[in-house]
């Protein structure tokens, strides 16, 4: 992935993308696979460490969803996924108008 590429998906501009990234390379997390002067266009690869973190967040992040919907029904937890979809779009869409 590259920085244009978590630009685009991530909703933050270029500028907090590159903070961000050169922060987690400084923390040995990510390095940059570059090809000449285009840092902004270089692959952004995790490392050993940086595939060790996204694990961890990885699995603390299912074992705090799965204590948060625990006792709902498979239709209860459906609807509710349903739902914030819809929030999430409605809210993406009232600042979409805003900018």
């Amino acid at each position: 992935m590259t920085s244009a590429q978590l630009v685009e998906i991530g909703d933050r501009d270029k500028a907090a993308i590159s903070r961000v990234v050169a922060e987690m390379e400084e923390k040995g997390l990510v390095k940059r696979l570059t090809t000449g002067d285009h840092q902004y266009r270089a692959a952004i690869v995790l490392t050993v460490e940086g595939r060790r973190a996204a694990e961890y967040v990885a699995e603390r992040a299912t074992t705090i969803v799965s204590k948060a919907v625990e006792g709902l029904t498979d239709e209860a937890r459906g609807t509710m996924y349903a739902s914030l979809e819809l929030i999430c779009s409605n809210l993406q869409n009232m600042t979409a108008k805003e900018e």
